[in-house]
């Protein structure tokens, strides 16, 4: 139907019809693909550190878990809870009971369901990590860290509304490119 009534339409017209089209399918795809790009890149990179801190909190605390000794636990947290998008950490015992918590916030936890390796998972604004800590002979509990993804949807949402503006911009110069091109190139007749 809309190339029946585009065949009326003189050939100024539908050249420029052709340029503005795929300006405006560019700029669509600049503007749906981009931030989902960069926040998934963000979320990655949280998961990362989310691990990475998870991993070496784990392990700095392997040695307070086996002597039940939460001072030591206490300690090692404390250059941990300096990360800005920290919410919670939760040291699990052996009997996976809480041996220690920080938790300013008051987050409910996600419980104790580590398994024999590590865990990270996305709870609505949350990134979750749960490691089990092992001796060579038993379990002797495990570590649940709680980060904030909040800023990055924050920032993801900033980012679309700004690459929302730029593609409509691209789209109005693109328009008035095409017209004035196609004014000067097709000649009448």
């Amino acid at each position: 139907m809309l190339f029946k009534k585009l065949a009326n339409f003189s050939l100024k017209v539908k050249i420029t019809f052709a340029i503005v089209s795929l300006i405006f399918f560019i700029c669509l795809f600049i503007t749906l693909f981009f931030p989902a790009a960069q926040k998934n890149l963000a979320i990655t990179s949280m998961q990362n550190k989310t691990s990475s801190i998870g991993n070496i909190l784990a392990a700095n605390i392997k040695s307070g878990l086996e002597f039940a000794d939460k001072e030591s636990i206490e300690e090692s947290l404390k250059a941990v809870i300096t990360q800005k998008d920290l919410v919670y950490i939760v040291v699990y015992n052996d009997k996976n009971a809480k041996f220690v918590e920080y938790n300013p916030q008051g987050v409910a936890s996600s419980g104790n369901n580590a398994s024999e390796t590590e865990d990270n998972e996305i709870s609505g604004e949350l990134i979750i990590y749960k490691k089990s800590i092992n001796s060579t002979k038993q379990k002797l509990g495990s570590v649940e860290v709680g980060f904030s993804l909040k800023e990055i949807y924050d920032n993801s949402a900033s980012y679309q509304a700004i690459i929302f503006a730029i593609s409509l911009f691209i789209l109005l110069l693109g328009i008035l490119f095409s017209i004035i091109l196609v004014n000067f190139l097709v000649a009448k007749p």
